[in-house]
């Protein structure tokens, strides 16, 4: 399920299933909601994302709701991870710029690598921490990270 008509996503999300949300937020508008500002790899929104491309979550959106809770971004956040389906209401970010697709593949790709070596094992290679360094870099050239949190 979702909806995304005059500027408003609806989106459910199953938190009863394992895994993170992978959503980085920023509060905004004096702190009754919050800004997404970023979608990691391989989490609930990513996966929201794959299975309804007419109805993605994107950066720069606005949360204002969470199951009916508005106005509050604690407990936007509190609602969020209830271990229960949640429904999602968004504003789409009209003030920020859309993402290009190279900048999202980068920051993705620095995200899958990162991701990859919190599950590292013993043998894990120079090249692989080397071209995570490399995406890091890039991410943070191309303006899609900063320096200390790529």
């Amino acid at each position: 399920r979702g909806a995304a008509g005059q500027g408003v996503l609806r989106v459910v999300l199953d938190r009863r299933r394992p895994g993170r949300l992978g959503l980085s937020t920023a509060v905004v508008e004096g702190g009754s909601s919050m800004r997404v500002t970023g979608i990691d790899v391989g989490g609930l929104v990513d996966e929201w994302n794959a299975r309804h491309v007419d109805a993605q979550v994107r950066i720069g959106d606005v949360l204002v709701s969470v199951d009916g809770v508005r106005g509050d971004a604690r407990r936007l956040m509190e609602a969020l991870r209830k271990p229960q389906a949640v429904e999602v209401e968004l504003r789409r970010g009209g003030d920020v710029a859309e993402e290009s697709g190279t900048a999202r593949a980068i920051r993705m790709a620095a995200s899958a690598l990162e991701h990859k070596e919190e599950r590292r094992s013993d043998g894990w290679c120079t090249a692989a921490d080397e071209m995570r360094e490399r995406a890091r870099q890039l991410a943070v050239d191309c303006g899609v990270a900063s320096a200390g949190v790529a």
